[in-house]
């Protein structure tokens, strides 16, 4: 199946907006959770991650470091040895963002 969908900042504001006409959330509260510093650094952290991703070396750099697994169990292995190290010293959020295009591809 065939979803259209919608970058993550529209379907986060506009799920705000929508709760806060159908009086589900305060509108200050609203404000308040999306000017939160969290928020705003992990928001920042995504067009980064769509940036390094756009180079192309990623894949380069991943293709090397994971190969061609012949199982699946080698495969996940492989993915844990350099996601691993990579999240402990980098917050995971953008380490997520920026894998799971690449994993895809892979």
């Amino acid at each position: 199946l065939d979803y259209p969908t919608f970058p993550s900042e529209v379907v986060l504001i506009g799920g705000a907006c929508i709760f806060a006409l159908a009086g589900v959330i305060p509108p200050s509260s609203v404000l308040e959770g999306l000017s939160d510093t969290t928020v705003t650094s992990v928001a920042f952290l995504f067009p980064m991650a769509k940036a390094i991703a756009a180079t192309g070396w990623l894949e380069i750099l991943v293709s090397i470091a994971l190969g061609t697994p012949t199982t699946h169990f080698a495969g996940i292995v492989r993915l844990c040895l350099l996601v691993g190290p990579l999240s402990a010293i980098v917050c995971s959020t953008p380490v997520t963002a920026m894998m799971v295009p690449v994993l895809q591809d892979w």
